[in-house]
């Protein structure tokens, strides 16, 4: 089964999404699905993520054969047709917050290096080294 979007039209606060069902040697079955804009505020989706919302409904309702296809002729879509988005949501932060943060490898300069004590605080009693000035390039002679 494959589901063609074929736009959307809006009423007031709903809008009122198209959708083409399409299976072989078959023809085509119109699928609307009717949302509130108040829910996908309150869920977070997009404005922009309401096709993708309804497609969802619609192939979950496809899994489940001809008889689970038919309720979305004229569908309207409540509270309890977004909480997939809200368990996918609170899956994704905890696999989120269960992956370690990655490690910071910061290795000393050498002592042999111009940038030693730099970024360190001074120890008590102890002389500084004195900045080493760049060597200046031989001229070349013509």
């Amino acid at each position: 089964m494959q589901f063609l979007y074929k736009g959307f039209r809006q009423n007031g606060n709903h809008r009122c999404y198209s959708f083409d069902a399409i299976e072989e040697d078959q023809p085509a079955k119109v699928c609307v699905i009717w949302v509130d804009l108040s829910l996908l505020t309150k869920y977070q989706v997009a404005l922009q993520g309401g096709p993708e919302f309804c497609l969802q409904l619609l192939r979950g309702a496809a899994l489940e054969g001809e008889s689970g296809l038919d309720q979305f002729r004229e569908y309207h879509a409540g509270d309890s047709d977004f909480a997939s988005i809200v368990s996918e949501r609170v899956a994704r932060a905890a696999a989120l917050a269960a992956k370690r943060p990655p490690r910071r490898f910061v290795r000393r300069p050498p002592a042999s290096s111009h940038l030693r004590g730099v970024g360190y605080p001074a120890a008590a009693g102890k002389p500084q080294p004195e900045p080493v000035a760049p060597a200046k390039k031989p001229q070349k002679s013509r």
